[in-house]
This record gives C-alpha cells, sequence and structure tokens, in this order.
C-alpha cells in the first residue's frame, strides 16, 4: 500500500495572511491545485495545513483561500508547499501477511495507522518525498499507535542512490550503506534519506529545502515480536516514540540525529536485550566508545 509521490504546485513564502482565510504567496504556483493542501513546511505554524478552496484571480496565481484561518497567522518567516490533499485516512484493525511495505509515501496529513496486524511485511512508514521544486510532499501529523508486528521484515531494501562509494558526502544519511538499514519496521524517513531533493543530487547539495519534512510523527504502544524496530531519520522534527515494545530483533529504536531536525522524544520503551543502549544501530558507533550501540536518548532534543 503507497500513498505514491508527489507533485505540486509551490514551495516558497508568503507574502500575507489576513487572519481569516486569505493568503497572498510570494510568488505565483505552476498551476492551480484546488482541494489540495496548503501545507507550512518551516516557521510560523510549521506542521500544520489547511485545504485550498479558491483562487481569487485566475490570472493572477499568487493568491488563494483556504478552508479555515491557521491559529496564528502566517508570516514572512513561513515556508509554505501546495500539494495535492491525501490525508484524514484511517488504517484500523486490517490484517497484512506476505506482503510488502505500507507507506504514507509523499504527501500523507492526519492520517491514522491503528491496531493492524503485519506478518511477513515490509515497514510501516511515515517517508516525505519530493522530486521537484515545486512542491513538497511533506507527512504531518500522522499516528502510528497499537500496531502488532509478529515477524517483521525490513523498512525499504532496493537501491537508492547516491551510495556512499558515488559520493562520500552523503555517509551522514546512508549509515550502514543506502540498502542495508533493516530490519527496522517502523519508520520516519525522508527522501531516501538523502538531503531533499535526491534527483539532483549529482549537481550540488543546494537543495531549495534543507529543513524538517516530516513533522508530529507518533509512534505509540506498537509491539514488535521480532525481525523489527523503529528508525527515525532523515529530516524528520517533533517525533514522539513512546510506550512500544521491541522483542526478539538486532535492532531497537535508532534516532539518526546527523540528520533530524530536533524535537526528538524517545521513553518508556522496551529495547531487546541484544541492543546495547536506548540508540542502538548495529551498522556504526554511535557513542565514540569503540563499541557498537549509542547512548541513552531518553530526552526531548
Amino acid at each position: 500500500m503507497t500513498f505514491d509521490c508527489c507533485g505540486g504546485s509551490y514551495l516558497g513564502n508568503i507574502t500575507s495572511d489576513d487572519g481569516a482565510t486569505t493568503i497572498v504567496l510570494e510568488n505565483e504556483l505552476i498551476s492551480a491545485n484546488p482541494g489540495g493542501a496548503l501545507c507550512v513546511l518551516n516557521g510560523t505554524n510549521a506542521g500544520d495545513c489547511r485545504r485550498i478552496i479558491t483562487y481569487n484571480n485566475e490570472t493572477n496565481m499568487n493568491t488563494l483561500n483556504i478552508d479555515k484561518p491557521f491559529v496564528v497567522p502566517l508570516d514572512t518567516t513561513s515556508i509554505v508547499t501546495a500539494v495535492p490533499y491525501q490525508g484524514t485516512l484511517l488504517f484500523v484493525g486490517n490484517n497484512y501477511v506476505d506482503g510488502g511495505a505500507v507507506q504514507l509515501y509523499g504527501q500523507a496529513i492526519g492520517c491514522m495507522m491503528a491496531e493492524n496486524t503485519f506478518e511477513r511485511t515490509g515497514g510501516l512508514m511515515a517517508w516525505a518525498r519530493s522530486t521537484n521544486d515545486d512542491g513538497f510532499g511533506t507527512n504531518v501529523r500522522n499516528q502510528f499507535i497499537d500496531n502488532h508486528v509478529v515477524e517483521g521484515n525490513h523498512v525499504f531494501n532496493y537501491n537508492t542512490h547516491p551510495t556512499v562509494e558515488e559520493d562520500s558526502r552523503y555517509e551522514a544519511y546512508f549509515v550502514g550503506g543506502s540498502k542495508i538499514i533493516e530490519p527496522w519496521f517502523f519508520g520516519s524517513l525522508t527522501n531516501d534519506q538523502g538531503p531533499p531533493v535526491e534527483a539532483r543530487w549529482e549537481d550540488s547539495l543546494a537543495y531549495p529545502f534543507q529543513d524538517a519534512f516530516n513533522r508530529l510523527i507518533v509512534f505509540k504502544n506498537n509491539v514488535v515480536d521480532s525481525n523489527g524496530g523503529i528508525e527515525i531519520r532523515g529530516t524528520s522534527a517533533n517525533i514522539l516514540v513512546e510506550n512500544n515494545k521491541i522483542y526478539a530483533s538486532d535492532v531497537g529504536i535508532h534516532v539518526n540525529y546527523t540528520t533530524t531536525k530536533g524535537g526528538i522524544v524517545v521513553k518508556n520503551n522496551i529495547e531487546p536485550d541484544s541492543c546495547s543502549g536506548k540508540n542502538y544501530n548495529p551498522y556504526v558507533n554511535t557513542d565514540g566508545d569503540g563499541n557498537n550501540g549509542g547512548d541513552n536518548v531518553e530526552a526531548v532534543l
């Protein structure tokens, strides 16, 4: 199950917000997107979205109306994106057996994955992605609660690029290699773990947006019986990992602090005895003491 990706009609700042429902963008949208979502990636109201209702003037595509005001008016610090709306969806009480990943992939807004059972399937993830400059498929306010993994598999396993061998600058994003990040099962991920947008990685690292791409994601009360863990990486921010139980696995909970953007809360989780520390990653020495395993990250950062 995948939302697929991505598309969009705007990435940039705003000029004004009247405090009601009219937003004036700094530049014009590349195309009309009525029914879509206006999401705030950074600055005031980061992590919040509104539905796009109409455009005030079809020949002046920088003024649009939203369905309801933001709690606090947007300002010139607000970086927004206009994307097709994929959200407010519930996946509850399903059984997934011998299948691939279940992906909130690209833009996913206010979705709930709860009380599902997984046996020998790919990972369950919030995965923000984008492949152009005109709209970033963000993941915001998604929740993964009370899911049961009987037997896991991996978050994903295909040949992402660039590999560390192709470009050593990507070591921070591809810990252990671009393909070998298993058997983590739950994930908050962005753009193959590389900086947005990997489609132009060969040109430079100067991407149009490099801050948090996943925001306000919750992993709570999930149980992994075997072969799975929880991975937080890419440009994720404001993530809660709480009261999860992980057994019989080579991995527990890993947060890649090289790429994440703060506000990561990891608390009251049970991890396998094989994991030496609360931030265990078998592919890299994260605590500098010569042994695998990281330091306790049970904190708000």
